[in-house]
This record gives C-alpha cells, structure tokens and sequence, in this order.
C-alpha cells in the first residue's frame, strides 16, 4: 500500500512522540492533523487532549471542522479557541459531547458577531433555537449591502418572522441566496389564510421555501432563478400559477407535496392542484436538462417516451425505484436524449438498456443500476 508522505511523516510523530514540537508546523499540516486524529478516534487519548488542549497549538488556527466526533467535549473546544484571534470558521456536524455551555448562538452573540465583523457576507444559522426577531434586525442593521448569502431555517424562537423577514430582505438587497425551510408557522391558525407576505431583494436568485405552506405564495422578487416548494393541496392552484408565471427568470422549481391527513378531502384537494400545476410546468419543459421522479409508481415506459420526443436536452434522469420503468422506455429516451447521467436501480430494466445506453450516449458519465428482473 501506498502511503503518502503526510502518513508517513505522521507515523514518526507517533512512534517518537515529538508532541513538544508539534506546536511549530504550519497552520494546514495542524488543520489536517485534528482531521487525522478525528477520522481515527484518537482525540480522547491521553497526548492527543494535551496537544490539542495546548495553548500554542490552536492560537493560529483559521479553521475548526468537526464531523461525527463523539471524542470532542466542551473543554477541548474551549481550549481549542480560547487563545485564538485568527479562527474564520468552525464547523460541528453531530458531535453529541459539545453542549450549550460552549456553543450556544443566541440574539446578542449574533449582535456582537456582526457588530464586530462587519464583512461578514455568509451567515448559516440553521437550527439556531435561541435567535429571535433582534437578530435579524441586528444582521441587517449591521451587514447590511455587504450580506450575499443567509440560511434560517428551523428558527422556532421568532415573535413575528414576516415582519422581521421583510425588514432584513429590505436592508439586505445584495442576498442572492436565502434559506428559509419551516421560517414561517406551519399551522394556518396563526395567521389568516389570505394573507400574502413579501421578500425583497434586487439580486435573490435561490430561495428555499422548504416545510412552510401557504394559501397565496409569498410576493417575490422578478430576479429569482431557482425555488424550493412545499405544498399541501390547501393552496388557491390559480394563484400559486399565476405566482410562478410573474417570475420571468424562473428555471429550476423543486416542488414538494404532502398530503397532511390521510383522508378523501386532502388527497382530492392534492389532486386538484396537480391537475393545474402540471399542464403549465408541462408547457415549460422542453428544454429540461435534470429531472429525478423516484420512486414514483405512475412513472412507466409511455412517459420516458413521451419525455424523449419533447424534452430532447434531457441530460441527467433519476428513475430509482420506478418499478413500471422497463427496457422499452430507455431505449425510446436514450435515442432521442444527449444523457450524461443516468439512475435506474429498482426498476425493471436488464442489461439490454446498458448496452442500448453504450450505442446511442456516447456522453454518458454516470450510471446507476442493478438488475432485479432474474433473467
């Protein structure tokens, strides 16, 4: 096996430990060695805490990332950047040991963040339970023209989010990039079913509007490109079109239907708004290039076919678990589509669609498959 020469140098260190002088290597040879000692575990072993707990060790660090580490704890990060002035970035992903007592974002934290660092053109506060509406108000009084992208998703804390939302999208004109999964109140008791907020902005171009669910979709700016959707069948199908068809720059819509009660009422209103989407997204089509219909059951050989003679930029398709989907519809889309990327684990295709994929796409990068037909 083929060790490279970071490996190898870190292998000495370990044989030899030579923690002592670890303090003096350069800022990404540190960086990677707390990948290192991450990756393998090692970071609640005895000299590993007392290098990473050094003062001289992390004091110059720019970057700390943690990934599924159940080794990290509270008074190893607070070592970690007690004495540093230069950290840019900390990132923690499922690290079960750090508790609020060192990491807790709350409002006047968010203040003093953006009082102080007034550059700050990216903000992630996903899953930020403690903000309320003043950080918002902090963000846009402070950052301002300067912010380009902003994530709120999952903030259960906030008093009145349209009010604060529409301040911030105001003051903040420059976000091209806006998350706002579950912003709003998911339930229409809170507020009445004809009201229509409004998010500005002169270059928003991806807007996340994943888990919240509305009558009338909100007023949107005329320069978004792309728009994630969560709809219930509760919406007024004529207005979410004609919300749509005001968008002239509109490409790429990720709609996502949940139906919230199993009975005839919801899936009969559910029904009704696909029968109006549908036909108009329909008519915008023909020059598709990506489209994922998985496990989707009304999926079957006469719609590949259809999609091949209209959609003929059809690039990447994703037809994983569409059991109805055989031999006959790939051999109809890969004749008439350029595909790059194709996915058709759990359908009913056979080795017969790899080679017709091989004959007619010579472009074809990716392909995911695996024969369950037993022939």
């Amino acid at each position: 096996m083929v060790k490279s020469l970071f490996n190898i140098c870190l292998s000495a260190v370990c044989q030899h430990q030579l923690n002592d002088h670890l303090a003096l290597i350069p800022i990404e040879c540190k960086q990677k060695l707390l990948e290192f000692f991450t990756n393998h575990d090692q970071l609640s072993t005895l000299d590993c805490d007392r290098l990473v707990s050094s003062p001289s060790f992390a004091d110059n660090l720019t970057e700390l990332k943690f990934y599924l580490s159940e080794d990290l704890s509270d008074s190893m990060l607070a070592a970690l950047t007690a004495n540093n002035k230069r950290l840019e970035r900390i990132t923690l992903v499922e690290c079960p040991r750090v508790t609020d007592k060192v990491i807790r974002v709350t409002s006047l934290g968010i203040r003093f963040l953006v009082q102080r660092n007034p550059n700050i053109h990216c903000l992630y506060l996903n899953h930020c339970r403690s903000l309320d509406d003043q950080a918002l108000y902090d963000i846009a009084y402070y950052v301002g023209e300067r912010l380009r992208v902003l994530e709120l998703d999952f903030l259960p804390s906030l008093a009145d989010p349209a009010a604060a939302l529409q301040h911030l999208s105001t003051q903040c004109p420059n976000v091209c990039q806006l998350s706002l999964a579950r912003f709003f109140n998911e339930s229409y008791d809170d507020f009445p079913p004809a009201v229509q907020f409004k998010i500005d902005g002169f270059n928003l171009r991806d807007i996340d509007l994943y888990g919240n669910y509305f009558v009338i979709l909100p007023e949107l700016p005329p320069t978004v490109h792309s728009l994630r959707l969560s709809v219930n069948g509760d919406e007024n199908p004529f207005e979410l079109v004609r919300s749509l068809e005001a968008q002239p720059f509109l490409k790429s819509i990720n709609l996502q239907l949940t139906i919230r009660e199993a009975s005839i009422a919801a899936i009969d209103n559910a029904n009704t708004l696909l029968s109006t989407i549908l036909p108009y997204i329909g008519n915008k089509i023909t020059i598709l290039t990506d489209l994922e219909t998985s496990q989707m059951l009304s999926v079957d050989d006469r719609f590949l076919a259809i999609l091949g003679e209209n959609c003929r930029q059809l690039r990447c398709i994703n037809l994983n678990g569409c059991r109805w989907v055989s031999d006959k519809g790939m051999a109809a889309l890969a004749r008439r589509c350029p595909l790059r990327e194709v996915r058709i684990r759990g359908t009913a295709c056979t080795d017969q669609s790899i080679y017709t994929l091989a004959q007619f796409c010579p472009d074809l990068e990716w392909i995911s498959y695996a024969d369950y037909s037993g022939e």
